[in-house]
């Protein structure tokens, strides 16, 4: 048997009055909140934003279905669970439309957990069966570069990472820069980013440092970095390699795989780069110190060179004084020779003494020179510090709102201090039962005296 086929809707009559978008969407809204109304809803949180209004919005899945939903900010502190990507969840809410847009959401009024999401799941095992085969292991990555010449980027070349990065490389330390465009999303992503790796280890003009990444997104968008080829791959890349895929918050498996994992590719570039004109500060003080240490050395072996002539000119008295002591008796000279080494000896300790008191007054002058550096490094950042707070104190100051218009209306008793008049309750209570208030309003460019008369009703 067969059932009946169900019955059309009644044409419009054709001179009607065509209804208009707004009346449309009206009517689809109240049929959505009257017809389905409050609801429960089981599904797994696979987008999440919070912006600054407040509102939390998210969407909702189940196999290939998508149901976009959102909590106000009066009932987000209400929810009973704090709400993350992953999550498989229990909403409560009720149904209803967003003209705009042209779709239907849920308004969210409780959430309660309902399990660990099954993307989620996976990826945790996924995470741990690596982990149990040692691939994460600390010991497996390659230190970076102290100076790289050249770097290699793979991420996509439409974005604005590849540009950030070479902004701030070239800020930092100018190099040869080699970037290997690659989807970063999509079914597409993972074969692209292999290739890029591919082209990086056996290219005859391999980069000292790779950086893998891309921007920040959504669990879905960055979930092409969780394939367990490209994670292998990445722990077995024979050069060193970063990993700055999304923002701080964002976690992947090659963010575990990488040699090094960035919260930012801006951090990143900044990691792998010294700052060009530091490093030549500090050539330029090495310089410094070699030239001065050249100098005390000529002028010691200059000194050396005049003694030795002092001594050649006083040859002729020391020959007699030899001839001297070659007529003394020989206990006589003995007694003298002992008593000249021991003379000798005694100098020698001395010299030495002196040679390393002198080498710890250096050493602590290079100490003091240091903190010196290190002080003027902190004075210039309260400095810093001090000029912000300042204008930020400017910035809130009651003067910033005349300049935007406003007056600022003060009492001014016969004895007293001045009071601020901040509402007519206050400017009632102030007046009593005298039939006028004197009373001083200041503007932006100056203050104007007036007199406030009650109104008798």
């Amino acid at each position: 048997m067969f059932s009946p086929a169900p019955a059309l809707p009644a044409a419009p009559v054709a001179n009607a009055e065509p209804e208009g978008v707004s009346g449309l969407s009206r009517r689809i809204k109240q049929q959505l909140e009257d017809g389905i109304g409050y609801v429960r809803v089981r599904g797994e949180i696979s987008s999440l934003s919070s912006p600054g209004s407040g509102h939390l919005y998210l969407s909702l899945r189940e196999n290939n279905d998508k149901l976009d939903a959102v909590c106000w900010r009066n009932r987000r502190d209400a929810l009973r669970i704090k709400p993350e990507m992953g999550m498989r969840v229990v909403a409560e809410g009720t149904l209803t439309s967003y003209g705009p847009n042209s779709r239907y959401q849920l308004n969210i009024n409780q959430l309660s957990l309902d399990g660990v999401g099954s993307i989620l799941q996976q990826l945790e095992e996924l995470k741990q069966r690596l982990l149990r085969e040692g691939l994460f292991d600390p010991t497996r990555k390659k230190s970076l570069p102290k100076y790289p010449r050249h770097v290699g980027v793979i991420t996509s070349a439409k974005g604005a990472v590849f540009q950030d990065i070479c902004n701030r490389l070239r800020a930092r330390w100018p190099c040869q820069i080699t970037l290997v465009d690659s989807s970063v999303q999509g079914p597409q992503a993972v074969q692209q980013l292999l290739r890029g790796l591919a082209f990086f280890a056996r290219t005859p003009n391999p980069p000292d440092v790779v950086i893998i990444g891309r921007g920040g997104g959504s669990l879905e968008d960055l979930w092409c970095f969780n394939d367990e080829q490209l994670v292998r791959a990445v722990a077995a890349f024979p050069l060193p390699i970063v990993s700055a895929v999304g923002h701080e918050t964002d976690n992947t498996l090659i963010d575990l795989a990488a040699d090094l994992r960035a919260p930012t590719p801006t951090a990143a570039a900044e990691i792998i780069s010294p700052v060009r004109d530091e490093i030549q500060l500090a050539i330029a003080r090495c310089a410094k110190e070699l030239t001065r240490h050249m100098e005390s050395r000529l002028n010691e072996a200059q000194q050396r060179k005049d003694f030795a002539a002092t001594r050649a000119a006083r040859a002729p008295f020391l020959e007699r004084a030899q001839n001297r002591l070659a007529r003394l008796t020989l206990p006589t000279q003995q007694h003298y020779l002992q008593t000249l080494k021991l003379r000798t000896h005694e100098f020698d300790q001395r010299l030495k003494t002196i040679h390393a008191t002198m080498a710890q007054q250096r050493a602590l002058l290079a100490t003091r020179a240091q903190q010196c550096v290190r002080i003027e490094s902190l004075l210039a950042n309260a400095k810093g510090r001090l000029d912000k707070q300042g204008v930020l104190l400017d910035a809130l100051s009651y003067k910033r709102a005349l300049d935007r218009g406003f007056a600022l209306v003060r009492h001014r008793p016969s004895q007293g201090e001045e009071q601020v008049m901040n509402s007519l309750q206050a400017a009632r209570a102030a007046t009593g039962d005298a039939s006028s208030l004197e009373i001083a309003i200041e503007f932006a460019d100056g203050v104007a005296p007036a007199t406030l008369y009650p109104r008798r009703d």
